[in-house]
């Protein structure tokens, strides 16, 4: 080849990085396309391809050739990675779908608030001791074992307080509840 016609190496003599995008576009979007992704998503992933690449722009056109496909892959990769982790990939708009609310209804806020001060107030009227060993166990989660260590009393001794104040909590919760006085 005679010096005129050689085929010039630099971004330069070679023509824009612009240029170079406009010839490989395509045939980028199609390799994305024939490895799994849809037009979309290869057009999308051409672009971030391209996007990467533009750190690369004041070299040879040699080096962009060898850098896109790498470049490329690598962003399929991460592509596939995230849709594989991405629980809502592939999902249905959501206008499509009327979900159940699970929010609890005010009507239902209302009666669960009532049985908990009903709950309070049965566990505020328990004896000193029943009282203590309860919240001992139901509150601050220790073992009869732990709660006999604690109070300086047996094991023995915290379960029978323990089943003395979950008979008399059932016993207030019964009475005093709206379900239980309009029982005969």
């Amino acid at each position: 080849m005679e010096e005129g016609t050689r085929k010039p190496d630099s971004a330069d003599e070679h023509g824009s990085f612009d240029d170079f995008v406009r010839e490989y576009r395509r045939p980028l979007a199609s390799f994305m396309v024939k490895r799994g992704a849809s037009m979309d998503e290869a057009n999308d992933l051409v672009q971030e391809t391209m996007m990467k690449l533009m750190r690369y722009r004041d070299q040879s056109a040699d080096v962009w050739r060898i850098l896109l496909y790498r470049i490329a892959i690598n962003a399929f990769n991460d592509h596939l990675r995230r849709r594989r982790t991405d629980p809502v990939h592939g999902a249905v708009a959501m206008d499509d779908i009327e979900l159940p609310s699970h929010d609890l209804s005010h009507e239902h806020r209302i009666a669960v608030e009532r049985e908990l001060q009903l709950v309070r107030r049965g566990v505020a009227a328990l004896p000193k001791r029943c009282r203590q060993v309860y919240l001992l166990n139901r509150i601050d989660g220790l073992s009869y074992s732990q709660i006999a260590r604690h109070c300086g009393i047996s094991v023995k001794a915290v379960e029978k307080s323990m089943t003395r104040a979950l008979g008399l909590l059932r016993e207030h919760v019964q009475r005093d509840s709206p379900q239980g006085k309009e029982k005969p």
